[in-house]
């Protein structure tokens, strides 16, 4: 296909009912960084969600949808694993919290939160998502936020 050198995806359908959330729960991992992936209570059996990357330059986009369930980055894995990254997250169905530095923001849609990929983190997706994710580099950004 023209034009999707550089792009991944992965999803949840085709895999059982029973293993869709720990599917989920990987593609997580190699989509973005290690996270404690959790599910909240859903109607039903099984776990739809997607997920899409492409790098644009020394950026990576990302496009994800997904019941609702929570994701927490720990000191632990932070220490374990720096990123160097920042994560430009921009809700286009749904509504989420995120805590971040002793802080707690609600995002909806159109709404953009920036989460630095480096310092725990805990983001809760109440109920079905889709969102955006813009993945910048550290260097990339630190100067315009000095």
């Amino acid at each position: 296909m023209p034009g999707s050198e550089g792009q991944q995806t992965w999803g949840t359908a085709g895999h059982r009912p029973e293993t869709q959330f720990a599917v989920w729960q990987q593609i997580v991992a190699e989509a973005f960084l290690p996270l404690t992936v959790n599910p909240l209570p859903g109607p039903g059996e099984g776990f739809a969600a997607e997920c899409g990357a492409r790098a644009v330059g020394d950026l990576r986009l990302l496009g994800l949808s997904a019941q609702g369930h929570s994701v927490e980055r720990t000191a632990a894995q932070v220490a374990a694993r720096p990123t160097g990254m920042y994560f430009l997250n921009l809700p286009v169905l749904g509504s989420w919290s995120a805590w971040h530095d002793g802080r707690r923001a609600t995002a909806g849609v159109d709404e953009l939160v920036l989460v630095d990929g480096d310092r725990p983190f805990r983001l809760e997706f109440s109920g079905v998502l889709s969102q955006l994710v813009l993945e910048i580099p550290q260097p990339l950004l630190d100067p315009l936020l000095a």
